[in-house]
């Protein structure tokens, strides 16, 4: 991979629905939500990871299409593709 010898890249790849839920279980963890049971193991991953990261951003990206999570293809997407967590082309 180029770019900086001093930057990691975490890729989780998640649907949108997984990727919230995650989020709000995050937010129970640190009190700041009741809407999810707490997941004392992403307070611990924080723990770890300041322990690494001195700057940086957090992208959320649209999967492609023929991804894991993303549609068979363009033409044939729709919203649903991104948003339940039905296998791609799978959607109840």
């Amino acid at each position: 991979m180029l770019g900086n010898q001093h930057e990691v890249v975490l890729v989780w790849a998640a649907s949108v629905a997984r990727q919230a839920a995650l989020r709000k279980a995050r937010d129970a963890a640190y009190g700041l939500s009741d809407e999810a049971a707490p997941d004392d193991r992403l307070r611990a991953w924080d723990r770890v990871s300041a322990g690494f990261v001195t700057g940086g951003i957090t992208q959320i990206m649209t999967p492609l299409p023929r991804t894991v999570y993303g549609p068979p293809d363009w033409e044939t997407a729709d919203l649903t593709d991104w948003l339940d967590d039905s296998p791609p082309g799978q959607h109840t």
